[in-house]
């Protein structure tokens, strides 16, 4: 069964002055070595580098193939239910420090791209209407392609991306736009959003705007 979902990542970075669109620039180019080999070895061979002038804010590596299944958790306010949590969606370089969703400072560095849901309590309610979320992980940290920690685990190692004990996380919200390559859209929020289309998923990263805490 095919299934055709669109979802968007919401980036913030940190100390950038948005005149302008931004821009992206796609290059054949091998994920680094940093990466531990079974998630290089899953990595799209180009990046994706999102520059604002002449300024390069981060690159990407997405996954070859973006996995999603068969059935759905239905959980409620997901909006991607066919994607099982802890899949690897990719790997991004930050060029300067990066502020995520929460607001908490990323350092430059390789971290990698992990789908998850955000818990249903009291403590993030307002955070968004949407639970989806990707979690950063420090590279060095992250070895195998397939999620070998519990959920509990998952968060933690997301720790270090911020050192505030708290994950490094991107939102998730749905987008409406068919594109056939990395393209430069503005949302629903009229926010510029890096929409990127896998075979059976479409996602866009908003390179930016900032979500409500």
């Amino acid at each position: 069964m095919c299934i055709r979902s669109t979802f968007a990542i919401l980036l913030i970075f940190s100390g950038a002055s948005w005149g302008a669109q931004p821009s992206v620039l796609i290059l054949k180019a091998k994920a680094p070595n940093e990466f531990a080999e079974p998630i290089h070895s899953s990595l799209q061979a180009e990046t994706i580098q999102v520059k604002t002038g002449e300024s390069l804010l981060a690159e990407f590596w997405l996954r070859t193939d973006f996995p999603v299944a068969e059935g759905t958790t239905n959980q409620l306010e997901v909006q991607f239910n066919q994607v099982k949590i802890g899949t690897l969606v990719g790997g991004v370089r930050f060029l300067s420090t990066w502020s995520d969703y929460k607001g908490n400072n990323v350092e430059p560095g390789l971290y990698t791209l992990r789908f998850g849901i955000r818990p249903a309590d009291g403590n993030h309610m307002g955070v968004s209407i949407y639970r989806d979320f990707v979690l950063l992980i420090p590279a060095d940290q992250d070895k195998q392609l397939e999620m070998g920690w519990s959920n509990d685990d998952f968060t933690m190692q997301s720790f270090g991306t911020t050192g505030v004990g708290h994950p490094g996380v991107m939102s998730i919200a749905p987008i409406w736009v068919e594109i056939s390559k990395p393209s430069i859209v503005k949302n629903d929020m009229d926010e510029w959003t890096l929409a990127i289309p896998f075979k059976h998923v479409t996602f866009g990263l908003v390179v930016e705007g900032r979500g409500e805490h």
